[in-house]
């Protein structure tokens, strides 16, 4: 009888562990395409330049400010501000507010990525969109 319950929980947990690492693989997949998008309608980027090294820490960080941008990647403001609207003519980045006065920039298919990974992960019966 233990040994049944044992081989049920291990047989669980290596499905969970399974899916898991499919989800992740996919997700992975679409965060690089997505990338690969940006940087195909950006064109020519600069190696380490403020845009190159945005775009890299921009699925961890989807969701930006200026001065938060500024610390992420270890650059000025000011360089920070004259790559951001290059990432948004080129419809990596839009622009929203936070609060009163406060602009902040979205990277929307990346947050679209998270949001259908979230989506498949509650409900993995069912395909996101």
């Amino acid at each position: 009888m233990a040994v049944d319950g044992l081989d049920y929980w291990v047989g669980l947990f290596a499905a969970a562990t399974t899916r898991a690492v499919a989800d992740a693989g996919a997700y992975e997949r679409r965060v690089t395409e997505v990338q690969a998008g940006c940087r195909d309608a950006l064109g020519k980027v600069r190696a380490n330049s403020a845009v190159d090294v945005l775009l890299d820490a921009l699925p961890g960080t989807p969701v930006i400010t200026v001065r938060s941008t500024a610390a992420l990647i270890g650059r000025s403001e000011q360089a920070v501000n004259e790559a951001i609207p290059r990432l948004v003519g080129a419809g990596v980045l839009t622009q929203t507010t936070i609060g009163r006065r406060n602009r902040a920039f979205e990277a929307v298919d990346l947050v679209d990525a998270f949001t259908d990974l979230e989506r498949q992960l509650a409900s993995p019966d069912v395909e996101p969109r």
